[in-house]
Parts: structure tokens; sequence; C-alpha cells
């Protein structure tokens, strides 16, 4: 265990390291490896449901039902325990409700500091809050069709910051047209998130 917590902040925030303190005393560090090894098997059983013959997946469906199983199965928290200090969840929730207002320019408001003003996000989530790793919300237009791609999989499911025709399950990813409708073309759990991955990952090779 490390004595001087500054090593640890250089690989993560403040909230990642309380968090995976947390965690050690409460289970064993092996169990981290196993909740990995489980997800690596959900994965693998989730990609034998594609549909041969027309390539079209078979999409299960991630309500709070089977989300909060998922969780148990992977031995990790009910729910994200980085929600509100993701920068993928503060870019979702502005992309998905605020997209058409604009930023402060005189005073250099960036989207978090607009959703700060908005109350959306807690007053210490500059201080404490995990980057985004990547794999960046994608939100395109092709005629009348939109296609919205890695969004915070827990916004649609808990909260009212979700596209109007979207049903309450875990979705990061949609498309929506006028003639077709909502379509679900990704579901995901946030232990898939690469914020939540990269966060524990460093955490626990620190702690070892």
């Amino acid at each position: 265990m490390p004595t001087n917590k500054k090593r640890v902040q250089g690989y993560l925030s403040d909230l990642a390291y309380e968090y995976l303190e947390k965690y050690r005393k409460q289970q064993e560090l092996n169990s981290i490896s196993s909740a990995l090894e489980m997800l690596l098997e959900s994965l693998a059983n989730e990609n034998s449901n594609i549909d041969k013959s027309n390539n079209s997946y078979n999409y299960l469906k991630m309500d709070k039902v089977n989300y909060f199983k998922r969780s148990q199965e992977l031995n990790v928290p009910l729910r994200c325990p980085f929600i509100q200090y993701c920068e993928r969840y503060a870019f979702s929730i502005y992309y998905l409700s605020y997209d058409n207002e604009k930023l402060d320019k005189d005073r250099k408001e960036t989207t978090e500091d607009f959703l700060l003003r908005r109350y959306e996000l807690p007053s210490d989530y500059h201080e404490r809050k995990i980057k985004l790793c990547g794999e960046s919300i994608s939100i395109t237009q092709n005629g009348d069709e939109s296609h919205v791609q890695n969004l915070c999989p827990e916004l649609s499911l808990f909260t009212d910051h979700a596209c109007l025709a979207s049903p309450k399950e875990a979705i990061s990813s949609y498309t929506y047209s006028k003639n077709e409708g909502f379509k679900v073309t990704e579901h995901k759990h946030f232990s898939e998130c690469l914020e939540f991955i990269r966060a524990t990952y460093f955490a626990t090779s620190r702690l070892n």
C-alpha cells in the first residue's frame, strides 16, 4: 500500500482512488480479476447471439433488472461509482439536452462549465473528474436519420436526459429517423466503459 497518496493521483482522480480503497477493504484484490474474467465471458456469450443470416445483432434488453443483475454477476457496484464525475457522463448530458444552447464565449465557457452553471454536475467536478479515454461521443446526421454513438449508458436508464423515444434501458448507441423511429444499436454496462476500466486498472496496480 503506497503511503504517499500523490503517487496514485498522478494516474487517476481522487474519486477513483477512494473507490478502490473502499473496494480493497471489502474484498480481496483477486475479486477484480475474476470480475474481469466474467465480463469477458459475458461479452463472448453476447457475441454468440449474432444472427449469421443477416448480420444483425440480437441485443439483450438492458433494463434496470438486467443491469443490476449484470453488476451482481461481475461483483461490482450496482451503478457506476464515478457517474457524476465522468466526462462521458457530462458530455452525454450536454449533447442530449443542451446541444442547441450556446456556450458563453466571452467567458471562454466549456461544456462542463455550462453544466455546472445548470447544476447538472457537482461543484467539485473539475477537481475529481474522470477524463474521457477514447471512444468519443459521436452524433451525425444523414438526411432525416440521426446516428448517436458512445453515450454514457446510465443516462437513458436512470435519468430524463435521453431521446424522447428511448426506452428505459442502458443504451450507449442508437439511430433515429422519422420513417423507422428509434433503434438501439448498442446496450452497455458501466463496467465496459474505458473510463471505469482504466481507473480501476491504475488503482489496483498501485495498491499491489
